[in-house]
């Protein structure tokens, strides 16, 4: 879900969100954007104008009321009372992004073409966290065959290409040619 800009009318509502306290809050805005990824026409149902608000409340109750608590489902039917549940995937970024800097957590990306084993995960969290001077690195890490080798980094707009591919890319950017693999 990550998304070029975040619309600045997000960080009103993810501070918030934020700030309530609420302890569930967390979990049910991962769970949100796993059914947002999971059922893809969601995110244009709720951004449709043809659809009135009243219908949009019926069916996000419908969806998500035994998935997530009451606080945030509230927080949803709040979003489309205000029209402001077009920005709910900004929003639900913005929070994670203040959540994990409030907790000094930074989660980072990782693409590699075979399954990292624990030692390996155990030395790049140790070098991440010396690198982002984070007290607790997550990583999410999947697998992807065209990088031909080494890792593919990202954490926001952060970008480390350690790949076979991007040094092939490197060097031929260098001999003036163009590398298409």
């Amino acid at each position: 879900m990550s998304r070029p800009l975040i619309v600045p009318a997000a960080t009103p509502y993810a501070e918030a969100l934020l700030l309530s306290g609420e302890k569930s809050v967390e979990n049910d805005m991962i769970k949100i954007v796993e059914i947002l990824d999971e059922i893809e026409p969601l995110e244009d149902y709720f951004t449709s104008p043809k659809v009135d608000a009243i219908t949009k409340k019926n069916f996000t109750k419908k969806i998500f009321e035994k998935q997530i608590s009451n606080f945030s489902l509230n927080f949803l039917l709040l979003l489309i009372d205000r029209r402001r549940i077009n920005i709910l995937p900004d929003i639900i970024e913005k929070y994670l992004e203040l959540r994990n800097n409030e907790c000094n957590e930074v989660t980072f990306e990782i693409t590699s073409v075979v399954p990292l084993n624990i030692e390996q995960e155990t030395n790049l969290i140790t070098a991440l966290k010396k690198l982002s001077s984070a007290s607790d690195v997550k990583l999410t890490v999947t697998q992807d065959s065209t990088i031909l080798g080494g890792l593919l980094v990202k954490n926001g707009s952060q970008f480390i290409d350690l790949s076979i591919n991007g040094e092939l890319r490197s060097i031929s950017n260098y001999l003036g040619s163009t590398f298409e693999f």
